[in-house]
């Protein structure tokens, strides 16, 4: 009969961080599948792709009846490229308080970081705003990778006459545009009245 090694504490030790090596191997190979842990923009269709050249005036790309970019003078490097992709609602991250009209990843090839904000203007769809509502908020927002979730923007201000909603940011990132309703009788409490079209 073979005489069994004893294990000293030392040997444990030496097994112990080969397991957690095992771990962190197995970890960094197949990593998290979860679906809503988005590290990068969403992939989209490309529908502008732009070199930004920008003299004593904003600089003005646009798709019409989708969106506008504006960037001001001495924020970016000229010839960047400036690339606007629309992404499938379906597979953009849902909130269940919002219907989207479009989202987009708006992205310069210089940066994402700005120290004069963009100003941007997307088009809403107001034949998917249904009538019989006493309030409804249209809005736009974007993704944060980090909370997991869409955070609006605060400043952005909403033209009916033509379904458009301008804001200013200096990021970029998966931004969205999207209406907000709430039926009568139904109490809420309302974080930002700008946008409000009752």
């Amino acid at each position: 009969m073979k005489k069994l090694i004893p294990i000293t504490c030392k040997m444990k030790k030496q097994i112990e961080k080969l397991f957690s090596l095992l771990l962190i191997v197995l970890i960094s190979l197949y990593g998290c599948n979860d679906k809503n842990n988005i590290a990068e923009p969403l992939p989209g269709d490309v529908i502008l792709e732009e070199t930004v050249n920008v003299g004593f005036t904003p600089a003005v790309f646009s798709v019409a009846n989708k969106i506008s970019v504006a960037v001001p003078p001495g924020v970016v490097t000229n010839g960047a490229k400036l690339i606007i992709e629309q992404v499938q609602l379906a597979k953009a991250p849902q909130d269940e308080s919002l219907t989207f009209h479009y989202v987009y990843n708006v992205s310069i090839s210089s940066g994402t970081q700005f120290t004069t904000p963009l100003e941007i203007s997307f088009y809403y769809d107001a034949a998917k705003i249904p009538s019989g509502t006493q309030f409804t908020t249209i809005g736009t927002s974007y993704y944060s990778t980090k909370l997991q979730k869409w955070i609006s923007f605060q400043d952005a201000a909403v033209d009916k006459s033509t379904n458009k909603v301008t804001f200013r940011t200096n990021h970029l990132t998966t931004l969205s545009v999207w209406h907000r309703q709430y039926a009568y009788g139904y109490t809420c409490r309302w974080k930002d009245q700008t946008n409000r079209t009752d």
